[in-house]
This record gives C-alpha cells, structure tokens and sequence, in this order.
C-alpha cells in the first residue's frame, strides 16, 4: 500500500470516528469527594492560638499551643503557635469538663473561618490537665495530631 493511500484511509477513518458523536463523558461535572478536595487551595500553615477555653492558665494555654504546633510539625503539617497570617488556617481548641475528666475539642477552620473538620481527644483526668503540665499536654497533643494532620 503506498503511503498517499495509507494517509488517504487513515483520514476517512478519522472522519468517521468523528462523525460518530461526542464520546461519553460520565463525570463531566461530577466531582468526586477527592476532586472537591483537591479544588480547594491547601492551606500555608496550621496557627494555633493559645486556647482560651481550654480550662487552663494563659501560660499554660501557650504552652499547650506551642506542644500542639510541635506535634503537628512533627506530623509533617506547617504548624505555628500564637502567630496568624491572613491565609493561615486556624486550629481551635476547646476543653470541657464532663464527670471528672477532661475533653479537648479540636475544631480547624479555613482563611476565612468555615468550619472544616472537628474532633475530640481522648479524656484526661480533670485534675491530670490542670496539674500535669507540659507532659500531660504534650501527650494529649501527640494523641490529636494524626486525626489533625
């Protein structure tokens, strides 16, 4: 076959497998839940503000921010305590008392506040979390960061 005719039938057979119609598209505007994942802009940094609500001292609530910040960068996740620049996503901690222990709440949210993940530690003796101090902090750190991360 020379190749004036193999070029002429390679032609007719693209034109008509393009006059056979659009090929079917079943996800076109159908993202998956990783595709809306993965659509959003990922943040620069984690900040973690000293918790105000985490039934601790200020000086305590820095220390515990710094031992979460120290975790998640352990974890591999850009992490700071007490420093927030505008595009940063935040980590808020909230503790509550129920029945003699102690629950740390975890809450991030993105630049712009939305809510985009919660979870609760694992309880601590109330009087564990307030005299424990920086070991009992840093455990309960070490503990949230793989579900943060």
């Amino acid at each position: 076959m020379s190749s004036s005719r193999r070029a002429v039938v390679g032609a007719l057979g693209l034109g008509l497998l393009a006059a056979c119609g659009d090929l079917p598209q079943p996800f076109r505007g159908q993202p998956g839940e990783l595709a809306r994942r993965l659509a959003r802009p990922p943040a620069y940094r984690l900040a973690v503000p000293a918790p105000q609500e985490a039934l601790l001292t200020d000086a305590e609530a820095e220390g515990y921010a710094q031992a979460l910040a120290e975790a998640l960068m352990a974890q591999d996740v850009p992490a700071v305590s007490n420093e927030r620049f505008p595009l940063d996503w935040t980590v808020e901690v909230v503790a509550t008392s129920d029945g003699g222990q102690v629950v740390p709440r975890y809450r991030i949210r993105d630049a712009d506040g939305r809510v985009l993940g919660e979870h609760a530690g694992r309880p601590v003796p109330a009087r564990n979390w307030v005299e424990g101090g920086a070991e009992v902090h840093w455990r309960a750190a070490v503990q949230a960061r793989p579900r943060l991360a």
